[in-house]
C-alpha cells in the first residue's frame, strides 16, 4: 500500500486565486524573492515566478487596490514588530552590547524605509546633483 504524499505547506498545481496573485505581487513589490514568497504563500517558487512575469494575470481593475492594501498591511506588521523590538531593547539595553543594540535598531528602521519606498530618496537627490554638476562641467 502506498503512503500518502507528505504536504510541505504547498498547494498541488492549482491556479492561484485573485487574493493569492495580489499577495504574490505585493510581496514581490516589497522586495521578496520567489523563494521567500513560496514560504509565505505555499505556492511553488516556479509558480510565483510564472505569475510575476505574466502581466495579464494582473489585468483585473481591482487588482492595484488589492495589492496596495496587502502592501500596507505588510508595512503595518513590520511597524508593529519594530515597536516590539524597541520595547525589548529597553528591557535588555542594560545588558546588551551597545553595537548590537544600534545594529538592531538600524536594521528595523532601514527595513521599514525600504518597504515604504523611502530608502532611495537620498540617492535620487544625489544623482540629480551629480548629473547637473556634470552638465555644468561639460559646458
Amino acid at each position: 500500500m502506498r503512503k500518502p504524499a507528505v504536504s510541505r505547506g504547498r498547494r498541488k498545481h492549482k491556479k492561484p486565486n485573485k487574493k493569492e496573485l495580489a499577495t504574490v505581487k505585493a510581496l514581490s513589490n516589497l522586495g521578496n524573492t520567489p523563494f521567500a514568497i513560496e514560504k509565505r504563500t505555499g505556492l511553488y517558487h516556479t509558480t510565483v515566478s510564472k505569475y510575476l512575469s505574466d502581466a495579464e494575470a494582473y489585468n483585473d481593475p481591482t487588482m492595484p487596490a488589492l495589492i496596495a492594501q496587502i502592501q500596507a498591511r505588510e508595512i503595518e506588521d513590520l511597524t508593529v514588530l519594530t515597536v516590539r523590538a524597541r520595547a525589548r531593547l529597553h528591557d535588555i539595553a542594560a545588558t546588551m552590547n551597545p553595537i548590537e543594540a544600534i545594529a538592531l535598531m538600524d536594521r528595523s528602521f532601514q527595513q521599514r524605509r525600504l518597504l515604504q519606498g523611502k530608502s532611495t530618496e537620498n540617492v535620487a537627490t544625489l544623482v540629480k546633483i551629480i548629473t547637473e554638476a556634470n552638465k555644468d562641467l561639460a559646458d
